[in-house]
């Protein structure tokens, strides 16, 4: 129960944020410790360092649809606290409110905020790395069995992406997935706490998320320590927090601006 405190506390102040940082730096650190040998041989001889093992293709090359899916979760869990962990034996129905009155309302509103939001990542994933790959092109690199510009497509086509300027992907994309649902465990926590609301029978749905949220970070120490350079890692950090600036910061204070006017 402390430890559990404790990550509650760690959501609810948004500490998450500067572990992504932590990670790049560190990284940096350990690989120049290693040596660059140690390092290219560490890649060749350990299943997990190479980029076709199991848990890279799952939370990676197919991490967009796995997000859609802890979403999916995340949504699940927020309507369960927001209807079913509170006031369990209401003395009339005047005391539900109209979230217990009008469940199936609410969860429309929701399911409809959160495929918007679905929606906003894609775009804002699929917008950086147009400019990443074509950034690749025009600093010099290709595909090695094609013409494409496209990262995505050289892959599937059995070739590499070589040469260029390879802004991290990994950092890129894992980042920009994983703030979303950091921030909306965040935004969960938040109502739970002022609710004085205690998470019980789904518990498991929130440890099912952090666990998947600690696999991309272990993912990410890989790449810190192992692939790209500095400056590549550096690039797909902060390309990494778009979406999230995007969807929880730039977009509700023009909406308030607007109902200003």
């Amino acid at each position: 129960m402390r430890l559990q405190g404790k990550m509650d506390q760690y959501i609810s102040e948004k500490k998450y944020c500067y572990l992504y940082p932590a990670l790049l730096l560190g990284g940096e650190v350990i690989k120049l410790i290693l040596g660059e040998e140690t390092i290219e041989y560490d890649r060749k001889t350990w299943y997990l360092l190479n980029g076709g093992n199991f848990v890279n293709q799952l939370f990676v090359h197919h991490g967009l649809l796995l997000w859609t899916m802890l979403m999916g979760l995340v949504l699940a869990l927020q309507y369960h606290v927001r209807t079913t962990e509170f006031d369990p034996l209401p003395l009339d129905a005047r005391q539900l409110g109209p979230v217990r009155r009008h469940p199936l309302k609410m969860l429309g509103g929701m399911a409809v905020q959160t495929g918007i939001k679905v929606i906003l990542v894609v775009t804002v994933l699929q917008t950086l790395f147009w400019f990443m790959d074509h950034l690749f092109v025009w600093t010099g690199g290709r595909c090695t069995v094609s013409d494409t510009r496209d990262s995505v497509a050289c892959r599937r086509l059995g070739g590499e992406w070589v040469g260029g300027f390879d802004i991290s992907g990994h950092f890129c994309l894992v980042m920009n997935l994983s703030l979303v649902l950091w921030l909306e465990l965040t935004e969960l926590q938040r109502y739970m706490h002022s609710q004085e609301i205690q998470l019980r029978k789904f518990a498991w749905a929130k440890s099912a998320v952090l666990g998947a949220l600690l696999v991309w970070l272990a993912l990410l120490a890989i790449t810190a320590i192992y692939y790209h350079t500095f400056m590549e890692k550096l690039l797909g950090t902060i390309f990494g927090y778009s979406t999230s600036l995007v969807i929880y910061y730039i977009l509700p204070r023009i909406n308030r601006g607007l109902h200003y006017l």
